[in-house]
């Protein structure tokens, strides 16, 4: 694995013996060139193979504005958990409770939908770099 100058990881190289076959817009593709092919999955901020990105914040914004099941403007952590579960997370429920410490500013169990509090929880995701 290679890091540019931020220590943000550029690349994944994994060996092949197969042919050659180029894919991804940017800095992504795939070259599985005889003997020492690899995988160049690009920065993780852009250049992302086969038509994946990563999320923007109104993406994020969106997505969570979905998951409020009752409809009563709030997220609780069980409701943050399943979003969080849905995009793929590792251990949506320890990163639930992270969202919660990070955005549930008065405390009171559930992230308010109309003030800072779904502000801070769209930024807590858009963090974690979730990639679709």
């Amino acid at each position: 694995m290679e890091r540019d100058a931020k220590g943000v990881l550029i690349c994944v190289n994994i060996g092949f013996n197969a042919g050659t076959s180029n894919v991804g817009p940017g800095a992504g593709s795939l070259n599985t060139g005889p003997g020492s092919g690899s995988i160049n999955a690009g920065s993780i901020d852009g250049g992302f193979p086969f038509g994946l990105h990563r999320m923007t914040k109104e993406e994020i914004r969106k997505y969570l504005l979905k998951w409020d099941k009752n409809g009563d403007g709030v997220l609780s952590k069980q409701e943050i958990k399943e979003a969080l579960h849905s995009l793929g997370s590792f251990f949506p429920g320890y990163r639930a409770q992270g969202a919660m410490a990070v955005a549930d500013k008065d405390r009171d169990g559930c992230v308010n939908m109309n003030n800072h509090e779904f502000e801070a929880l769209i930024d807590y995701v858009y963090d974690l770099k979730v990639i679709v």
